[in-house]
């Protein structure tokens, strides 16, 4: 079986890239260039967040969806100028990429020597459907899983690695979890030790003792959080089945964010109003961390299916936070948080260009930051309606 490196030097084979190259007007080999650059980068930060069990789901669902099998990126076939594909490789773009798409794409630009506009064309229409014909060519049958994926990635990620021109490395370190600063930090901790035994000891001693501290103060935020979870579940009441206007039925709770938001959509009485905000009730992160836990995808798959069902909305996700710790931190976990439910709504089959994300930090509070259960209802996702 061909590695994933070998798969996407198939899919980006030289007859694939001169009929993109026509049509795009830009030299093959310039196209071609970006698109191995574009590819390596979208397998580097996917490597990279392996082990983020929601993300990897996320990307499963997108590989396994009918838009993959209508697209046949599995064979490797040019990419078409059509819309299906174009909104394929932009959900799996900016699931990946998240906010800092832009910054990618100008700098797969520069190494390839593209504009801008031509760049971001061929990380929709030729990288992603070639990443994601990879990935389906290594699970023949659709047997993809968590465990499979996360196996793959890591044996093949030297490869990987290697495939990203060091122009881009700086860059996409951040952003798939920063395993090489962490390695090179942990081969300098090593040789300090050597030098320094004692000291050494002294400050494992000291740091032990300060992640013991944070893991007890991060188990008490989360304990707090799973209380304040069970709550807002007992008070969203029965489930009922609720039918959307392209005939899929959801059964959401009664009292549930959902479905206050079905029946303020269905209303023409009710305008737009930029103090309206939809408070997502079943919605979980990690502490401190935008990473979405598995549970959050029921409510997230409702509300794509609504988006879905009343094509003219277009959406604001808001973040926001308690004020505990540095305001600045606050407001950039606000905005990930915020931009990792828009990518999330995107994978599910909203249209980009539907859906915008704000964080707005600590400001904004609604109930008293000096509780823990104020604070946890701080710390919330929002949905805004801009268009009916």
């Amino acid at each position: 079986m061909p590695s994933l490196v070998e798969s996407l030097n198939q899919a980006l084979g030289r007859q694939p890239a001169g009929e993109l190259a026509a049509r795009l007007g830009e030299p093959e080999e310039n196209i071609r260039r970006g698109a191995m650059t574009g590819a390596a980068a979208l397998l580097s930060v996917i490597a990279g967040r392996a082990s983020e069990g929601g993300f990897l789901q996320r990307l499963i669902d997108l590989v396994k969806s009918p838009a993959a099998d209508a697209a046949d990126t599995a064979s490797g076939v040019t990419p078409a100028a059509d819309t299906g594909l174009a909104r394929l490789g932009s959900r799996l773009t900016g699931m990946v990429f998240g906010s800092n798409e832009s910054t990618v794409s100008d700098a797969v630009a520069r190494h390839a020597g593209l504009s801008q506009s031509t760049a971001g064309s061929v990380l929709e229409l030729a990288a992603a459907p070639a990443v994601i014909g990879a990935l389906r060519s290594r699970f023949p049958g659709g047997g993809l899983s968590l465990a499979g994926i996360q196996n793959m990635l890591a044996n093949e990620m030297p490869a990987i690695r290697n495939m990203l021109p060091s122009s881009l490395s700086s860059l996409i370190a951040p952003l798939s979890g920063g395993a090489a600063n962490l390695a090179g930090a942990t081969r300098e901790a090593s040789r300090a030790a050597s030098r320094w035994v004692l000291p050494a000891i002294l400050a494992v001693l000291i740091a032990g003792g300060i992640l013991w501290m944070l893991h007890r103060g991060r188990e008490a935020a989360q304990q707090t959080a799973d209380r304040m979870a069970a709550d807002r579940m007992a008070n969203i009441g029965r489930w009922v089945d609720t039918r959307l206007p392209n005939g899929v039925t959801l059964h959401i709770p009664q009292d549930g964010m959902e479905r206050r938001l079905v029946l303020y959509l269905q209303d023409p009485n009710q305008g737009i109003s930029g103090d309206r905000w939809f408070v997502f009730d079943r919605l979980r992160f990690n502490t401190a961390s935008a990473a979405l836990r598995p549970e959050s995808q029921e409510q997230l798959h409702n509300i794509a299916a609504i988006l879905i069902a009343y094509p003219n909305t277009r959406v604001t996700i808001g973040g926001y936070t308690d004020n505990a710790g540095n305001s600045a931190t606050n407001m950039q976990l606000s905005r990930d948080r915020a931009n990792d439910v828009r990518n999330d709504l995107i994978a599910t089959g909203v249209p980009a260009d539907r859906i915008g994300a704000e964080g707005y930090g600590d400001q904004f509070p609604v109930a008293d930051n000096s509780t823990e259960s104020g604070r946890a209802k701080n710390q919330r996702i929002s949905l805004r309606v801009t268009q009916k």
